[in-house]
């Protein structure tokens, strides 16, 4: 079952990440790797272990995309970034920002899939 409130932080946790890395020099190599999916997060486990279930099917695809268009984001701006342009990470996380909005869609995707869970409860 998952969290709504450990999904939450988790986003937040790696939001955070992302705005530290983008203001550390990016010499190391595997600097972009930090911007990817990792195979830990609540969110891709709870993902995998649901898959194939048809009550929940269309709100994990909505959850999928909006999770891969979180990191697609986040990667963009760390190549763009790791190729020496600014990176106003105030403009790219506000709320009408690539970031700002793929954040919103995610953690909106979150709420839905935790109504649908609390509806299947009953």
């Amino acid at each position: 079952m998952l969290n709504i409130s450990e999904a939450l932080r988790a986003h937040a946790r790696c939001k955070s990440r992302f705005v530290e890395q983008l203001r550390r020099p990016c010499r190391d190599p595997n600097y972009l790797n930090e911007f990817t999916p990792h195979r830990d997060c609540v969110l891709i486990r709870f993902i995998e272990e649901n898959k194939g279930d048809p009550d929940l099917e269309p709100e994990l695809s909505i959850l999928r995309t909006a999770h891969a268009t979180v990191h697609t984001v986040a990667i963009g701006l760390a190549q763009k970034y790791a190729a020496g342009q600014i990176v106003n990470l105030e403009a790219e996380f506000a709320p009408n920002a690539n970031f700002g909005g793929a954040s919103s869609s995610l953690v909106s995707a979150i709420w839905r899939l935790e109504k649908k869970l609390h509806s299947m409860a009953r």
